[in-house]
């Protein structure tokens, strides 16, 4: 995730979901592993400390948020703060529905992209909400 962020909400939801799964196709049991010890262990629970996992995660999503902002593809109606919580919990809720095997990875995908471009859409200019619509049209066809 320490690549360039993209301004593009579209693009940057596809960068941060695809950096994702070919992490955790390089070894799916470990990954599942780690997750579920992570959960027992309550890793994932600390919102506070400035190098938590959420904290590290909201980082990327706020950078995302503020390039989009700047790029006029979000508005800024909606607070940035409440974005990047919610862009949090669509990979935390899908990752959850994959480490107990709900979903297998492209479900993972499907998932993360259908709930992170919604949140999005909820602040997105005219123009851009009409890419986060197709975008969506094509991963339900998927």
């Amino acid at each position: 995730m320490s690549k360039p962020v993209f301004d593009d909400p579209i693009e940057s939801a596809n960068f941060y979901v695809d950096s994702i799964i070919e992490m955790y196709e390089g070894n799916e049991d470990f990954y599942r592993s780690a997750y579920m010890a992570g959960e027992k262990a309550g890793i994932f629970n600390d919102r506070e400390s400035e190098d938590s996992f959420f904290k590290q995660s909201e980082k990327v999503a706020e950078l995302c948020c503020l390039g989009a902002l700047k790029n006029g593809f979000l508005l800024g109606n909606i607070d940035i703060n409440v974005i990047t919580r919610q862009l949090y919990q669509c990979h935390r809720t899908a990752r959850q529905d994959w480490v107990y095997g709900d979903i297998d990875l492209k479900g993972y995908r499907s998932q993360v992209l259908e709930s992170m471009l919604m949140v999005y859409a909820t602040d997105a200019s005219p123009e851009c909400h009409k890419k986060i619509s197709k975008e969506l049209k094509a991963i339900s066809i998927k």
